[in-house]
């Protein structure tokens, strides 16, 4: 076997997959560019997508086209190579070497961290208003009846008599 044969590529992707999944990444965003054994696997725009998820720390992984394993490929692939992008394990969209992959990649960049934003705002959010609640329930409670008041005035009006 030649180091140009598809199979032993995928073979030492998947190898090189196990790697990267391994160090992990902090953003829950994926990459998995579908390919067949008839691509081009030189394909220079696989390549600049590979390099640019790295920079951007966002998993990159290369499979080989199997619609009985992956429903996503029988439902949302017209051409290869393409694209898979998974934004916490949940499948967003399928991209093409010529859709502009990179710009899509940082549009679900963006949508993540929109999302983000908005879920730190609204816990914070909620987290100022319990604290508002909570200091509102100590004072209530720090809080003395008009029957305690009327004791308090009763004994202290009874010492100084």
């Amino acid at each position: 076997m030649n180091s140009k044969n598809p199979l032993r590529l995928v073979e030492e992707a998947k190898e090189a997959q196990r790697l990267e999944a391994a160090k992990g990444s902090h953003l829950p965003i994926h990459v998995c560019c579908v390919l067949d054994e008839y691509s081009d696997f030189d394909n220079s725009i696989i390549h600049a997508v590979r390099d640019h998820c790295q920079t951007l720390n966002v998993l990159f992984t290369s499979r080989l086209y199997d619609s009985d394993r992956y429903s996503c490929d029988r439902y949302y692939i017209e051409r290869l190579p393409a694209f898979h992008i998974y934004l916490k394990k949940g499948y967003m969209k399928t991209y093409y070497t010529n859709t502009r992959p990179l710009q899509n990649i940082h549009d679900v960049l963006d949508l993540y961290r929109k999302k983000e934003d908005a879920t730190i705002k609204r816990k914070h959010l909620w987290r100022k208003r319990f604290n508002a609640l909570l200091t509102w329930f100590k004072r209530l409670g720090h809080r003395k009846t008009r029957m305690e008041k009327y004791q308090e005035e009763k004994e202290k009006d009874a010492r100084e008599w």
